[in-house]
């Protein structure tokens, strides 16, 4: 809810005639952005070798399905409370202890994948710390985005970072089938790892101005209250609720297209990752076409 009405701030400020060179001096908004396009990167790769690791080890599609789903669990339940926490606490030891935690898990499963050793329950449990992580790293590097920009920066700074951000999931996407053939799936896996630990780093060395949102002692009164504050906030303003359920619409029907990608690549098509990065690049390459042809739509809807 802050970060919308900061940047509804920013939209209605006068225009200051910001520029990306003026943008770039902030040297935390470059940081965050060099860290962001390294992850999203990493998140590109991993998301095709580790579907193709999973299916290569097991052969089984039910496996991807109920790992997506236990991938959500933490972010149903540590989300309804990670939000308010992250208003009592500095956001940026968040931020980089869960990158840095990220790194550890995906180390780990690179490790026993290449050394023979991982097994089903590893993937349970690995999947689950991983998701704990994002659950409340997402609201923190969030609020932290917005923390460091001024209120004339944050429109310009929210369509650059989706741009690069969007660049690089696609050269992710590409990248994901050459390591694989080079280095292997594990290869491949420990790349993402790597990416972890240099966001990190970045987050590390950012010279965070940010204030608390709150001065009080957090506890289980002033968490519920807040709480309460944001969903109301969500079920009242009627563009944000509006967006929460296309976003979950949007979700639901985008798991069975993750989960049966890799077991339809191999069974159907009978190819290798490769062909897993031609589909992700395609979908990638669609959904920059459909945000293209959005103002034209609106013009005519």
């Amino acid at each position: 809810a802050c970060q919308y009405g900061m940047f509804e701030e920013g939209m209605m400020s006068e225009n200051t005639k910001m520029n990306y060179p003026r943008l770039f001096k902030n040297r935390s908004f470059s940081l965050m952005l060099t860290a962001q396009t390294i992850s999203r990167l990493g998140d590109a790769v991993d998301m095709i070798a580790y579907g193709y690791m999973v299916y290569q080890l097991t052969g089984l599609a039910l496996l991807l399905a109920t790992l997506f789903a236990v991938n959500g669990i933490p972010s149903v339940f540590f989300s309804l409370f990670s939000g308010v926490l992250v208003g009592y606490i500095k956001k940026k030891p968040v931020v980089w202890l869960c990158d840095i935690g990220r790194g550890v898990v995906v180390t780990a499963t690179a490790l026993l994948y290449l050394t023979g050793h991982l097994e089903v329950w590893h993937l349970y449990v690995f999947t689950l710390l991983n998701s704990s992580f994002e659950s409340f790293r997402q609201p923190a590097a969030s609020s932290m985005f917005v923390n460091e920009l001024s209120p004339q920066e944050i429109e310009l700074a929210t369509s650059l970072r989706s741009s690069v951000l969007t660049l690089s999931e696609l050269l992710g996407y590409g990248l994901a089938g050459v390591l694989i053939g080079l280095t292997g799936t594990g290869g491949a896996i420990f790349f993402d790892a790597v990416t972890f630990y240099l966001c990190g780093l970045l987050i590390l060395a950012v010279h965070s101005k940010e204030q608390l949102t709150h001065n009080r002692i957090l506890t289980l009164t002033s968490g519920l209250t807040d709480f309460k504050e944001g969903l109301v906030y969500v079920l009242k303003n009627p563009f944000i609720r509006t967006i929460t359920l296309l976003s979950g619409c949007f979700a639901f029907f985008l798991v069975p297209f993750n989960a049966l990608q890799a077991a339809y690549v191999k069974d159907v098509l009978h190819r290798d990752a490769t062909a897993l990065s031609y589909l992700s690049i395609a979908f990638m390459v669609a959904m920059i076409i459909g945000s293209i042809l959005v103002p034209w739509v609106k013009e005519r809807i």
